[in-house]
């Protein structure tokens, strides 16, 4: 079930499910990706921020 929450001048979405956990593969896949990161493969950093950047910004946003 989805409900809306006002806060301050923003509204945000919030669901009753708590997400999935991630599989192994993904975990694996990950860490992979962190591992060529530290290596400065760029194609790798913008990945990750795709992949991150929305999960970060609304946990950020969030508090």
């Amino acid at each position: 079930m989805k409900t809306m929450i006002a806060t301050n001048r923003r509204t945000r979405n919030t669901t009753s499910a708590a997400p999935a956990a991630p599989t192994a593969e993904e975990v694996d896949a990950d860490m992979a990706l962190l591992q060529r990161i530290g290596q400065r493969d760029v194609a790798a950093f913008q990945f990750f921020y795709k992949k991150f950047s929305g999960l970060l910004y609304s946990t950020i946003t969030a508090s």
